[in-house]
């Protein structure tokens, strides 16, 4: 059988230390004072840190016992968009089910289903102005209460509640032939 490996390249030293003291993404952009987009863009190797967010993110690791500076293992010769590897392999199926411990793996179907879920997600997602598509994403996406969002947009919890009210009210509004009962 031919399986396709798929590799995602992070920040290896950023995710384990987070990992470890058991911050989310979020926690760490609340404690430097970013946003949550901006620190998974770092972990994800989108975007090299400048000097001061760098500085700001070892700063806030160290009281807990965390030396991460994220620049000096900066892979420099990655490229900004390669972000994962793709291998192709042969494996036999007695190796497959041994490497995902007995789960079951999504058919293809399933699968096809999810990434048409996801594209319809998007989609809609495509439909709000920036600030509403950044507190759905924190908010439903990323866990994070009002007072989270407030702070990290900049605005009151007043201010980003109203983000969000218009934000479902766009949502709500038909603009696919599947009604959104059908896709969960």
């Amino acid at each position: 059988m031919r399986i396709a490996t798929i590799t995602r390249i992070k920040h290896g030293r950023l995710y384990e230390a987070l990992q470890r003291i058991g911050w989310t993404q979020s926690k760490l952009a609340r404690k430097i004072g970013t946003d949550t987009s901006s620190i998974g863009r770092i972990i994800n190797l989108k975007h090299r840190p400048s000097d001061e967010m760098a500085d700001r993110i070892m700063v806030a690791l160290l009281p807990y016992g965390e030396h991460v500076n994220v620049l000096d293992d900066w892979p420099e010769g990655l490229a900004a968009t390669r972000t994962s590897i793709t291998r192709f392999v042969d494996a036999d199926p007695k190796q497959i089910a041994d490497a995902t411990m007995g789960r079951s793996l999504p058919s293809a179907i399933e699968y096809m289903e999810a990434v048409e879920r996801a594209e319809i997600v998007e989609s809609s997602l495509g439909r709000l102005r920036h600030k509403q598509r950044r507190v759905v994403r924190m908010h439903y996406f990323d866990g994070m209460s009002y007072t989270e969002i407030a702070r990290a947009i900049g605005c009151s919890v007043a201010n980003g509640g109203h983000l969000h009210d218009a934000a479902i009210k766009v949502l709500q509004r038909p603009c696919h032939s599947i009604p959104l009962s059908e896709v969960y």
